[in-house]
Formats: C-alpha cells, sequence, structure tokens
C-alpha cells in the first residue's frame, strides 16, 4: 500500500485557522498530536479564549470554564500586580509557576479585546473561586487584566473599551499605570472613566502592529475628537476596516476636523453609529455624499459604507 506524504509543516497553520471558531473539541484533539501541533495550536485556542466558553450551553459549566480561564490568566500575572492586588484587595492569588517554567505566554495571544466580556468572566471566577470578595475587588482583577492584555498582546485585531466602569465603592481617584497602553485611570463617586490619553496611546501602540482591523468605542463625552486623530494615523488606518460608535458625542468636532473625519470614514469598510448625539448640518452633509447610509443619521443605529463600493454592490 503506498504511503501518504507527509503534511509540509509550514501550511498546517493556514488549515487549523480555518476550523471553526466552535469546534474546540478538534482543536484540543490536534493539541495530542505532537508538540509541532500543539505549539501551533495554543495561539489559535488563546486568541480569544472567552468565544469558546459561550458556546456552553449549561451555564454552569460557562461559568466553570471562564473561572479556568480567568486562573490561567492569573497566573500570567507579573508579580507586581500580584502585589498591588494582594495589598488592595482580598482576593487570594492563586500560587503559579514562574514565568521561565511556564510553556506558553497565554497573554500575548490574545486577538479580542472586550472589556465588558472580561468582566463577565471575571465574575463567574468571583462565583466560582472568591465568594466572598466584593464588586470593588472585582474591579481591580479587571483592570490588572486588561493592563497586562494591553502590554502583552502582539496581535490585537479587534479593540472594544467602554469608557464607563459602574463601582459605587469605588469614590476616591487611583493611578493605574502600565508601561505603554494605559498610564493611569482616574475615578469619581459612581464613575471610572479611561482617560481618553491613555485610549490614544494604545491605539498608537496596536496600530504599529498593524493587526487592528475593527475598533468599538462607547460613552465617550471627551476627547473623542483625539481618538478619530490616533485612528486615521497612517499606521493604524492601513490596517483598521470596521468602526463602530456607541452613545458617541460628535459635536466635538471642528470644522476642519469634520473634513478629516469624513474622509477618514470614506476609506472604511464600514461605520456603525448607535445612540449617538451632536451631529453638526456639516457633518451630516458630507457625510451623505461620501457615504451610503441604510437608515438617518438620527436614528438609534445607522450604518454607513463607501459611497462607491455600496453603488457597485
Amino acid at each position: 500500500m503506498r504511503q501518504l506524504p507527509e503534511l509540509p509543516i509550514d501550511i498546517l497553520p493556514n488549515i487549523l485557522d480555518h476550523i471553526e471558531q466552535d469546534d474546540a473539541n478538534t482543536l484540543f484533539s490536534c493539541l495530542l498530536v505532537s508538540r509541532i501541533w500543539c505549539r501551533l495550536i495554543i495561539p489559535i485556542l488563546w486568541r480569544n479564549p472567552f468565544n469558546y466558553a459561550n458556546y456552553l450551553k449549561k451555564e454552569s459549566k460557562r461559568e466553570e470554564k471562564q473561572s479556568k480561564i480567568i486562573d490561567v490568566y492569573i497566573s500570567c500575572l507579573s508579580a507586581d500586580a500580584k502585589k498591588r492586588l494582594k495589598d488592595r484587595t482580598d482576593i487570594k492569588i492563586l500560587p503559579s509557576l514562574p514565568s521561565s517554567k511556564r510553556f506558553f505566554n497565554y497573554p500575548k495571544y490574545i486577538s479580542s479585546l472586550d472589556d465588558r466580556r472580561i468582566l463577565c468572566a471575571v465574575w463567574d471566577w468571583k462565583l466560582k473561586r472568591e465568594p466572598s470578595i466584593d464588586g470593588h475587588d472585582v474591579y481591580h482583577l479587571l483592570f490588572a487584566l486588561i493592563r497586562m492584555f494591553a502590554e502583552e498582546s502582539q496581535s490585537l485585531h479587534h479593540l472594544s473599551l467602554n469608557s464607563c466602569f459602574y463601582d459605587k465603592s469605588m469614590d476616591r481617584k487611583k493611578k493605574f499605570s502600565p508601561k505603554d497602553s494605559f498610564s493611569s485611570l482616574s475615578s469619581s463617586s459612581e464613575k471610572a472613566m479611561i482617560e481618553t490619553t491613555q485610549i490614544v496611546t494604545i491605539i498608537k501602540a496596536q496600530g504599529k502592529s498593524g493587526y487592528l482591523t475593527e475598533f468599538t468605542i462607547s460613552s465617550c463625552k471627551y476627547g473623542l475628537d483625539e481618538i478619530i486623530d490616533a485612528l486615521r494615523s497612517d499606521a493604524t488606518a492601513k490596517s483598521l476596516r470596521n468602526l463602530t460608535f456607541i452613545g458617541c458625542d460628535f459635536a466635538q468636532l471642528s470644522s476642519s476636523q469634520i473634513v478629516t473625519t469624513v474622509e477618514f470614514f470614506s476609506r472604511m469598510e464600514s461605520v456603525l453609529f448607535r445612540m449617538c448625539h451632536g451631529y453638526r448640518g456639516e457633518f451630516l452633509d458630507m457625510l451623505e455624499k461620501k457615504m451610503i447610509l441604510d437608515h438617518n443619521v438620527g436614528s438609534v443605529e445607522t450604518r454607513a459604507k463607501p459611497r462607491k463600493e455600496a453603488e457597485n454592490s
């Protein structure tokens, strides 16, 4: 019987990339084939690990899965991050191997950073692992994880940050300073808001990698002009394809910024406006000239596509 030739190792990543995201069982089975396959599949499984947990139908299984994911990420926190959590919270940090003994640096593989999804996972972890801690501690852990992802990720494709975190137990301003991505987090009374300058820093850092293809921002009342300027920078704009604005105030844009912003939007595959406000007449006029809108911009939700592309489809 004729023996089949071995599969070239360099095409394996392309094949594995096409396995459906909800088919985690197949990917886990492939882990056991060889060390080479394991090294190829771990980055795929950890690009968006919370996604696999969402496919579990039983809530108890989903909670346990999310808790295990958070366990792994906690073990990857730096010694300084763990010390800060120990000093400021009642969380009992799980012991972990030194980074030199871990086979993989799991945080660096994450490609989709969505603070709301991570927050849900942290709450599941709390229920399973640390039921006695309060919401204050949950948010401290959330901020530590987001900071770690921002520092470690090497292939961030999707970034979604909600500018407001509600936590009534946090009533004093506190500093939150990772190396390159966020340098401070301010809080007052019931709301903690990620400062615009730190979001801009993240955009610039990830834009240089050429992997940032989607960007979502919500509840942005101040600094939207600075964020858009960072998004349309040469490094970021080359890879960016889809933008989503939720509850943002466009009144911040000056006349000159409106021209450059609409021109930038027209180079995207799509721009979604959801429950936004503050549109000026000149902004609406220019947007309608450059793009096809599926609804009036004042509607609850409007998607805009480049006029030439939309007319040809």
